[in-house]
């Protein structure tokens, strides 16, 4: 789209913004991984830089593994601006035994809205130095749960949930989002 996506406005919050405002009310911490900490200067030192620098969202997602306290961590993609708080719980009710909880949406594999365990560190370290980039590797690699059933009742929560902004006519319907919101 030919600019940060997490840095977008919408309404009167960053994209960003509205990530972390959803995850607060489901974890006790909240980060923004970047490869430039200079562009999330407004995050008051909630910004960690990968320490794989380009190396995409396996390298984000090292990073984020790395500074965290918890055993677990909820991983958003930056263009998800309605990301949301019940889905979150719901993959969570999944926490067993595996090493991730990735929601499958539309047929379609998630793993950037998904919980990844700590343990899975060094597997994403041993990736990124054989130049692997891909999160669908790491989860070759690892214990997965795949979440695919949702409530009935969740096809607009998971609709918007799942919605991403990839270019710019969906932003344009993020925008329209928005405005029914209010």
């Amino acid at each position: 789209m030919g600019q940060n996506k997490a840095l977008i406005q919408l309404g009167s919050s960053t994209v960003a913004e509205r990530i972390l405002s959803t995850l607060q009310t489901f974890t006790s911490s909240q980060w923004v991984v970047a490869n430039d900490r200079s562009s999330f200067l407004p995050f008051n030192g909630r910004v960690i830089r990968d320490e794989f620098v380009g190396e995409g969202p396996l390298a984000g997602l090292e990073s984020a593994i790395r500074h965290s306290e918890a055993p677990w961590i909820a991983v958003v993609a930056c263009d998800m601006p309605y990301t949301h708080h019940s889905v979150w719980e719901f993959l969570s009710q999944h926490i067993g035994s595996s090493q991730a909880v990735v929601p499958i949406y539309e047929g379609r594999i998630q793993p950037l809205s998904a919980l990844y365990h700590k343990s899975i560190h060094s597997t994403i370290v041993q990736l990124l130095e054989d130049g692997e980039r891909s999160l669908r590797s790491l989860l070759q690699e690892i214990h997965v749960l795949y979440v695919e059933e949702w409530p009935s009742e969740w096809i607009e929560v998971c609709k918007l949930h799942f919605f991403n902004m990839n270019d710019p006519e969906d932003l344009n319907v993020a925008r329209h989002l928005l405005s029914l919101e209010g």
